[in-house]
């Protein structure tokens, strides 16, 4: 549109108007113009600055009708939810090392979900929702980068398992709500979930779902389950069960230590299989 407008102003302006026509009360003057005099056509542009600020008007006017904008798509921009998994899971090490210091997958975790975070359009807006046995916003959605990076900073591992079907869930219903244009659920994590979680979680419908998946590496040891009762038979016992599970590959020996009051009251040696 803007070469077919520009081709029309430039070709009137080299359009030769100095021909024109004239009434007049008798012709007894005008016998020597019976013969037209011969007029040399304009060769070239006698006010180019015109032309240029005309030209520039016009582009500016197509622009504004076009509605151009530089950084994001669409009239209105997306709002996206961040999931931050935080569950205990996240506080075992990579195996990697920054400076000398161990980095745990929280560390990885929270480097990808800066540069998810940096990589956005401009308009776009984030909400962070960590997530462990429930999913708790953090920020709402927020435009402002610097504030959904100060959260994600001050993220840390919790001391429970990961609920993702219910931070799918919360992320549906406050998109659903709160957002003026449903962008993206992210999640950011290692994903390790139960068997029961991990069959719910096949038949969730999230379409737009985008995963950055913590890669982490399986030779670590935890704790599943800790519980304690006092003996039925003698009152000044106590019975404590402790579930421990070897997420390796290869064979594990560990040491598992109960103190009380700060002072080691009960050791156990314990030696764990692949797997089991």
């Amino acid at each position: 549109m803007f070469g077919s407008v520009s081709a029309l102003v430039v070709a009137l302006y080299l359009l030769d108007r100095s021909r024109r026509k004239q009434t007049v009360a008798t012709l007894r003057f005008w016998v020597a113009a019976e013969q037209p005099t011969v007029v040399a056509r304009r060769k070239k542009i006698q006010q180019p600055w015109s032309l240029l600020l005309q030209l520039l008007s016009i582009c500016l006017l197509l622009l504004a009708i076009a509605q151009l904008r530089l950084g994001s798509h669409g009239a209105t921009p997306l709002d996206h939810v961040l999931i931050l998994e935080t569950s205990a899971w996240m506080g075992a090490r990579s195996g990697r090392t920054q400076q000398g210091q161990p980095q745990t997958l929280m560390d990885e975790a929270r480097a990808r979900a800066r540069g998810y975070v940096r990589a956005l359009p401009a308009g776009d807006r984030v909400m962070l929702v960590r997530a462990d046995a429930l999913a708790t916003p953090s920020t709402g959605f927020e435009a402002n980068r610097a504030k959904v990076e100060e959260a994600i900073a001050a993220s840390e591992p919790g001391a429970t398992a990961l609920n993702l079907e219910q931070a799918f869930e919360f992320a549906r219903q406050i998109q659903a709500l709160s957002a003026r244009r449903a962008g993206e659920v992210v999640f950011v994590g290692s994903g390790r979930v139960s068997e029961t979680d991990a069959a719910a979680l096949s038949t969730a419908n999230v379409s737009n779902l985008r995963v950055l998946p913590v890669s982490d590496t399986p030779e670590n040891c935890g704790l599943r389950r800790i519980g304690l009762r006092r003996s039925a038979t003698d009152p000044a016992v106590w019975e404590v069960y402790v579930s421990v599970r070897n997420y390796g590959a290869k064979p594990r020996t560990v040491s598992l230590a109960l103190l009380f009051g700060g002072a080691p009251v009960g050791t156990r040696s314990l030696t764990l299989v692949s797997g089991t």
